[in-house]
């Protein structure tokens, strides 16, 4: 009995390796479509400021990774203050954190740090 349960686990534990390779995949495919441009866009942002919050994001993980604060408050007061227009829009913002997680995989622990700020916020 013990050897069908570790030819199983030996069997699980292929097709999650499999399964996790093809999501690496996708995730390469769907950041190399700039998801935050496409956030962005879809919410009427023009270019100047989508160069302004992707300055936002990288000045912010660089002050992360130095060990410095980068709050997702900070962070969300920079962003509406730039586009104003969703000033208060936490799923504005929410949005642009998911999008940079899959385009920008290089600034997962500040993104880290945001989706637990953000998830205090949630119902």
């Amino acid at each position: 009995m013990e050897a069908i349960g570790d030819h199983r686990v030996i069997e699980l534990e292929a097709r999650v390796a499999e399964l996790e390779a093809r999501l690496a995949g996708v995730i390469r495919v769907v950041a190399a479509s700039r998801p935050l441009g496409r956030v962005l866009a879809g919410y009427g942002v023009s270019a100047d400021q989508e160069r302004v919050v992707y300055a936002i994001v990288n000045e912010m993980a660089e002050r992360h990774e130095q060990g410095q604060v980068a709050s997702f408050a900070e962070f969300e007061e920079r962003i509406t203050h730039i586009i104003g227009q969703h000033h208060g829009d936490r799923q504005f913002v929410e949005l642009i954190v998911d999008a940079l997680r899959i385009e920008q995989p290089a600034f997962k622990r500040l993104y880290a740090k945001f989706t637990n700020a953000m998830a205090l916020f949630q119902h």
